[in-house]
């Protein structure tokens, strides 16, 4: 490369001549694309010809040795997927010489794809418990549950699964996959069921108090629901039944006693609802006669 001098010197019977003329050797561009990237799948990635490379009038970037249909800029963008990856070069143009680039070589690692499993509605207050997991993947999966957002302050948990917090609202939860330093983030939606009716019991003329030794019937109301079940105040079945809620009467009581009804609905959702009766002592009469011999009638009469 340089500068070269070269004479010419012809002779033949008629005599010599010289003739002298100069020589410029120009040097190959080579320009330089960088070191090899390793890029998650579907991202950007750009090549570009060194700065410090000039004079350069043309450009045919090539994927593994073949010509990219269109390239033909100093910085070439593309989509990493599979079919992207593999060595790139880029020929050039400068001063009538042509040269092409040190390789460079692009990895493309696959991005996970996350996946959410679990219950997306639940009863009202009720919790659920999501599971993460991936369709792809090559490495060590790292899975991080977020609520509401997916900035760190969104963060609540690492792992494969997360249980929620007690369910009031339609509630977001975003779930982060990370492979090989590529991320896959999916939201899922957790939503409470309508909340159930709760029933409100009674007992017979409405009233809660009963002379000691007698019973009373306690009703719903309402009464439709997909399954009941009525207890005692040791929380035991007394009697229950599906769909609509059947009267239940007590037996004969002797002293303060509490009922519950446990209701549930078409989704599962349950709820329960207790009334006390309450019971009044029968009197005590004691009569004594005196005088002449008389029939007596004794009434008893326990009021409340």
């Amino acid at each position: 490369m340089g500068n070269y001098e070269v004479s010419v010197q012809v002779a033949d019977d008629g005599g010599t001549a010289l003739d002298t003329f100069n020589i410029e050797v120009k040097p190959l561009p080579s320009p330089s694309l960088g070191a090899d990237q390793t890029v998650c799948e579907n991202s950007t990635v750009t090549l570009s010809v060194s700065s410090g490379t000039t004079g350069l009038s043309a450009y045919q970037w090539k994927l593994d040795g073949s010509d990219i249909a269109g390239a033909t800029s100093p910085t070439y963008t593309f989509t990493a997927t599979s079919l992207t990856a593999g060595t790139y070069t880029v020929q050039v143009d400068s001063n009538g010489c042509t040269g092409v680039s040190a390789p460079v070589e692009i990895t493309v690692n696959p991005k996970p794809v996350a996946v959410v499993t679990g219950d997306n509605e639940v009863c009202l207050n009720g919790t659920v418990t999501l599971s993460g997991s991936s369709s792809t993947g090559s490495g060590t999966l790292t899975y991080t549950w977020y609520e509401g957002g997916t900035t760190s302050a969104d963060s609540v948990g690492e792992g494969v699964s997360y249980t929620t917090d007690p369910i009031t609202t339609s509630t977001d939860y975003y779930l982060k996959v990370t492979d090989n330093g590529c991320d896959s983030i999916v939201k899922y939606t957790v939503s409470p069921y309508s909340p159930i009716t709760p029933p409100t019991l009674s007992a017979t003329g409405d009233l809660t108090t009963i002379c000691e030794g007698t019973s009373t019937t306690i009703g719903a109301s309402p009464t439709s629901y997909s399954t009941y079940a009525w207890l005692n105040e040791n929380k035991t079945v007394i009697s229950s039944g599906t769909m609509t809620v059947a009267d239940f009467t007590t037996p004969n009581l002797t002293g303060d006693t509490t009922f519950y009804l446990a209701v549930s609905d078409a989704n599962g959702c349950r709820d329960t609802a207790s009334i006390t009766i309450s019971t009044n002592s029968t009197p005590s009469v004691s009569i004594t006669p005196t005088g002449s011999t008389t029939r007596l009638r004794t009434i008893y009469r326990c009021e409340f």
